[in-house]
Formats: C-alpha cells, sequence, structure tokens
C-alpha cells in the first residue's frame, strides 16, 4: 500500500520528538536521581580490574548507558537511518506507482477514435443576372430575375468503429428539380416547369401540400488506412484533380462562383471504383500521390457498359512553410458510351445490343496554391482530348446547334484567383480571371472576370460576395453567329455557415 507524504512526514517529527524527550528525561535524571529515598547517596562499587572480554559494539553500547548525549546523538542518527530508508522507500512506491499508470493508459495508437460523429455546412442568399432578354441564356435559365436561393445543404456522416477503418457519406439536401424548364414552346412544343407538389401522406390534414426534392450523394467511401504511405478507398468518391473539386465546401472555398473546369467537367466530377493513396514527408514537404481504377465517367449511368476501366490519379507536393505552397499535376484516362437495347423479336425474344456514341478521352491538369501571410493565391491549367469512334458521335445541343454532331476537339481552360484579408473586420476582397477554349454550346470561348468580398464573421459564418462578367467569342469561321448576345453579369451571395 502506498503510504502518503505527509503522513511520512508526521511519522518522523513524532519519533523523534518522542526519542528526544526520552533522552532529555534520562539526562536529568542522571547518577543522582539512583539514589536512594531520604537523600543518602549510595557507596561508589570497587573498579573491576578483570581485563574486558566484551565485543566493542557491547562495550560501546556500555559506555552510551552511562553517557545520556552519546546516547541522544545515537538515537538521532538512527533516526536519520530510518528517515533515509523511509524516503528511499517512499521514492520507489511512487515509481512504481507512475510506471504502473503509464501501462494502464493506452498510448495514442491504440486510442480508440470517436466511432461516429456528424457535422457539415449550409448556405443560402440572394442572387441575379443580367443578359439579353431575347438571348438563349436568358430564356433558358430564368436569368433575368432576382431571387433568394436555399444553396448547399450538406452532411457528413463519419464513422470510425475500429482502428484503421472510415466510412464517409456526405449527403445534400435539395428542393431541386423545382421549377426547372423541361421544354419551352414552339414548334408543336408546350411549354412546361418542373413542379414537385404533392399532397402530404403523412400530414395532420388530408389535403396538407407538400414539395419534394432531390437527395444528392456526394461521396460515400470506405477507407482502410494502415499507414501514411499506403491506404486504400473504395466506393464513390470525389475525383482527386486540381483544388477546387475536393475541396468543393462553400466554407472552404474562396470564390462563389465554380470555374468552368468543373462546370464543364474536364475530368470527371465523381468516379465509383478503387483509389490508392498515401504520402511521405521529406523534410518540410509532404510528398503525395493518388491513384484511381474506376467505372468511368458516370453522368449517364453509375454503371460501367464494358470491361474498359478508366485509370486516373495526382501527384502533388506540399509545404507548410513560410510561404504555405501546394503544387500538383493531376491526369485522366478512360473511355464513355452509351449502351442502347433493342428489341428486335417477340417470340422468341430477341435483343440487339449497341452504342449511341463512344469516345476516348484523356484530361491532364496543374494547380499552385500559395499562402503568403494574409494573400492567398490560387491557379489552375486543364487540356481534355477527346476522339470519337467513326460514327458514334454524340448529337451537339437542340438549342444553340439543331441537328449537328460533336466533333472530336480540344479544350483547354485556366484560371487565377488572388485573395487578401484586411486586418480589420474579417474582411477579404478577391479578384477571379478566367478563360476556356473549346466546343461550348455558346460560341467556342469564354473569357470570365469577377470581384468580390468575403466578411469572415467567425471562424464557423462567413458572408461571400461576387459579381461576375461573361464574354463570349466565336473563333471558328463556321461557329454561331454573334455569340456576343449570350454576354452577362452575375451577382452571387451566399451566407454560409459550417457546424
Amino acid at each position: 500500500m502506498r503510504i502518503p507524504q505527509k503522513a511520512h512526514s508526521a511519522a518522523l517529527l513524532i519519533a523523534l520528538a518522542v526519542c528526544e524527550r526520552r533522552a532529555l528525561a534520562q539526562a536529568a535524571s542522571g547518577p543522582a536521581a539512583a539514589a536512594p529515598p531520604g537523600g543518602t547517596t549510595a557507596a561508589p562499587a570497587a573498579p573491576d580490574v578483570t581485563p574486558s572480554t566484551a565485543p566493542p559494539a557491547a562495550a560501546a553500547q556500555d559506555a552510551t548507558a552511562n553517557d545520556p548525549a552519546a546516547e541522544l546523538r545515537q538515537m538521532r542518527a538512527e533516526l536519520a537511518e530510518q528517515k533515509r530508508q523511509l524516503e528511499a522507500l517512499k521514492a520507489k512506491e511512487e515509481v512504481t506507482a507512475t510506471e504502473a499508470s503509464a501501462a494502464a493508459e493506452p498510448t495514442p495508437e491504440d486510442t480508440e477514435p470517436q466511432k461516429f460523429s456528424i457535422y457539415g455546412f449550409m448556405d443560402m442568399g440572394f442572387q441575379r443576372t443580367w443578359a439579353d432578354p431575347k438571348s438563349p441564356v436568358s430564356n433558358f435559365l430564368n436569368s433575368n430575375a432576382s431571387t433568394f436561393v436555399l444553396g448547399n445543404l450538406n452532411m457528413y456522416l463519419d464513422a470510425q468503429p475500429v482502428k484503421h477503418w472510415r466510412g464517409l457519406m456526405e449527403i445534400r439536401f435539395t428542393n431541386a428539380p423545382l421549377g426547372n424548364v423541361e421544354s419551352v414552346g414552339g414548334f408543336g412544343q408546350t411549354f412546361k416547369r418542373t413542379t414537385t407538389e404533392q399532397i402530404d401522406p403523412n400530414g395532420a390534414s388530408l389535403n396538407a401540400p407538400m414539395w419534394g426534392g432531390y437527395t444528392v450523394i456526394e461521396r460515400a467511401h470506405i477507407d482502410w488506412t494502415p499507414r501514411q504511405e499506403f491506404n486504400v478507398r473504395a466506393g464513390y468518391f470525389f475525383t482527386p484533380f486540381g483544388i477546387w473539386n475536393v475541396d468543393h465546401g462553400s466554407p472552404t472555398l474562396i470564390s462563389t462562383f465554380l470555374p468552368q473546369l468543373v462546370v464543364d467537367k474536364l475530368f470527371p466530377i465523381r468516379q465509383t471504383g478503387l483509389m490508392v493513396f498515401g504520402s511521405t514527408l521529406t523534410g518540410p514537404w509532404e510528398l503525395g500521390y493518388m491513384a484511381t481504377l474506376t467505372n468511368g465517367r458516370q453522368e449517364l449511368s453509375a454503371y460501367d457498359f464494358d470491361d474498359d476501366k478508366a485509370f486516373g490519379g495526382r501527384l502533388y507536393a506540399r509545404c507548410d512553410c513560410d510561404i504555405r505552397s501546394q503544387f500538383g499535376l493531376s491526369f485522366y484516362e478512360g473511355d464513355n458510351n452509351n449502351k442502347v437495347v433493342t428489341l428486335t423479336q417477340v417470340s422468341p425474344l430477341k435483343f440487339q445490343n449497341s452504342e449511341s456514341f463512344r469516345y476516348k478521352e484523356w484530361s491532364l491538369g496543374a494547380d499552385v496554391s500559395l499562402d503568403m501571410g494574409p494573400t492567398r493565391f490560387r491557379t489552375e491549367g486543364m487540356i481534355r482530348r477527346v476522339k470519337y469512334d467513326m460514327g458514334k458521335r454524340e448529337p451537339s445541343s437542340p438549342l444553340f446547334s439543331p441537328g449537328g454532331l460533336l466533333p472530336d476537339s480540344y479544350t483547354t481552360t485556366a484560371y487565377a484567383l488572388l485573395a487578401h484579408q484586411l486586418p480589420w473586420a474579417g474582411l477579404e476582397p478577391l479578384l477571379f480571371g478566367e478563360i476556356l477554349h473549346g466546343p461550348i454550346s455558346v460560341g467556342d470561348t469564354v473569357v470570365q472576370y469577377s470581384g468580390g468580398l468575403n466578411v469572415h464573421f467567425t471562424p464557423a459564418t462567413q458572408l461571400k460576395m461576387q459579381i461576375s462578367r461573361s464574354h463570349f467569342f466565336n473563333l471558328r469561321a463556321n461557329g454561331p453567329a454573334d455569340p456576343s448576345r449570350n454576354d452577362e453579369t452575375t451577382l452571387f451571395t451566399r451566407l454560409v455557415l459550417a457546424y
């Protein structure tokens, strides 16, 4: 049993006091105290002339017995020795207790992580677009109106039931497709807008209305992370390219607008399959990699229609130095096609399989991120090559190029973003510029430039405001006439809350 330090000290003090009082009492009595009553002193005994045969210790003990001061010194020496032994014992017990406590506490490697957590973000705001009322963009995308909007409602479900295993789901709730234009009127068609209103079957009234919406699975994957250098991900994940796609949440993005490399999907936004990833440290630099084997693009289907898998990956170098830096390279290669099944005979049943389109694509991108104190700089550049199989081209947009087919093409784009955090009120002004050249629906080149202001109220809340101007050009001889009629100015604001 461990003896408390205060108990040790008290016991030593009591023992010392008792011994000193005992020695003082014996010294006070001395030889006179041995006299018989009446005050008569006994005669001294005759000296013993016989040679002493007692050992030195016994002789010293006898000498001490006849000398009270020597006895007191001896008792003090014994107490000091006992005190030393007790202190040594106490120190030994403390070391033993410390070792036992350390052995009982789990190491960081053995500590079980939090098994389940929920977090996310939401944003909502106001927006308006100014465009030519006669342009296709204005009429098809409901542009010329001021409107309040519900932006993103994203929730993360993060499960870590055992060491080295993690399951992550990100779900977005949206009121789409309520209000979307399905078709325009004219040429035998009727204007139609999507509505999701219906009677609430679980409402407290028989005719209570309700409006449905989409539930978007942003990602859902399982990670096995045995070590920093090698980890495996399986499921539905964001394609690891550039800066914008993976860090897609509105609390982390600087600009409100999506760059065209995301809007035009120069890389697949998401894929289903396997990813291997990891990193290693070299001095102040972290060198990392990601490699993917997937079904490829899944804008049309989550399934793969053939055995040709898509390959992709990313390499990056990151340094948390005085200038926080990241440099990355991303690539992707894969096929994309559509399987068409046609019933050719009823009895017996016969089917014919064909492809409505098929193409091969290659994408390559580079990105740079620099954080220089309160100044943040981001830039990305990408190129995409598309080559169709003979006789298997996709039709172009019936709105802008009716009856046309998409050609083999190169699409290139780049943007640059500069933001600076001011030393007061959480203000962060920003500038954004972008260019894209390729077979887009409106002309073949678009140039965008914008300015904005982010207001950081707290680390979890911010207001984003950005206004942008887009110009469309046609550099092809046979391109659509006067694409500049689709030039537009757009204002977006978002109030963002992370939780």
